[in-house]
This record gives structure tokens, C-alpha cells and sequence, in this order.
């Protein structure tokens, strides 16, 4: 799945998500929690976890899913791939299908869309305008 990752360093996982119809700030509060609680009962837990929100309507953070649609990232920090990977696994069993039931018409996003950075110094050329930091 993934060629010339480091699998014992630090890594960030970036997974972009499209606003839908029912989104709002409250109700991703709401999913935000609902998120942790969930996370707070894993066994594989990530280290920090933040949601990107970009600074004009229609904006990007970065990215291309549904490119009609408002994108925000939420990105995902874990001590090593090997983490990264056991949690997903642990996630999939025990939540994936509530998520997406949760998620349905406020967001979405698409698994293959998401990428995995392994170095804490990055350039972006991007405003953002909430940074949400919860875990």
C-alpha cells in the first residue's frame, strides 16, 4: 500500500472531507465528540488529532475530492505507520460503519484521497481560518 514510508517515525495522515447539506459548525461539534469518545475506548489511539478549515467559501486547504464542494482536512498524527495502521484496523471493526452512518449528510470523504506526511517542517500556501485541535 505504501512505497518508501518509514514504518517507526512519526506520521501525519491527512484525510480530506466535502461538506454536504446538513453540515454545520454545531453539528461537526457534535461528530467531534461522538469521534473522541470513540477513540478514548480504542486500544490504538492517534496522538493528536485537528481539523483544517479553509479561509473563503468554495475554498481548499489542499486537495481535489468533490471538487464542487467546500473542503476541510482533518488531520491525524501517530507515533509510527505500524500505529497508524492498527488503529485504522481497530476503527474499521469497531466504528466504521456507525461513522458512516453518523456522517451521511453532513460530510464525506474519500479513503483513497488522503495522504501521509513523515516530516514536521512543510510549506503550505494556505489561510486558514479555524484550526481545530482535539485530541
Amino acid at each position: 500500500d505504501y512505497v518508501h514510508v518509514n514504518e517507526d517515525k512519526f506520521i501525519v495522515e491527512y484525510i480530506q472531507h466535502a461538506k454536504k447539506g446538513n453540515f454545520s459548525d454545531s453539528k461537526l461539534n457534535d461528530l467531534i465528540s461522538i469521534w473522541i469518545t470513540n477513540v478514548n475506548m480504542m486500544s490504538n489511539q492517534p496522538i493528536f488529532a485537528e481539523i483544517l478549515m479553509p479561509s473563503t467559501p468554495l475554498g481548499k486547504v489542499f486537495g481535489h475530492h468533490a471538487p464542487s464542494r467546500e473542503i476541510f482536512v482533518w488531520a491525524v498524527g501517530f507515533n509510527s505507520m505500524i500505529s497508524r495502521n492498527d488503529f485504522w484496523s481497530e476503527w474499521n471493526i469497531k466504528y466504521k460503519l456507525e461513522w458512516g452512518n453518523l456522517i451521511e449528510n453532513t460530510f464525506d470523504f474519500d479513503p483513497n484521497k488522503t495522504f501521509e506526511h513523515q516530516n514536521w517542517v512543510e510549506k503550505w500556501s494556505i489561510t486558514i481560518t479555524t484550526k481545530t485541535r482535539f485530541l
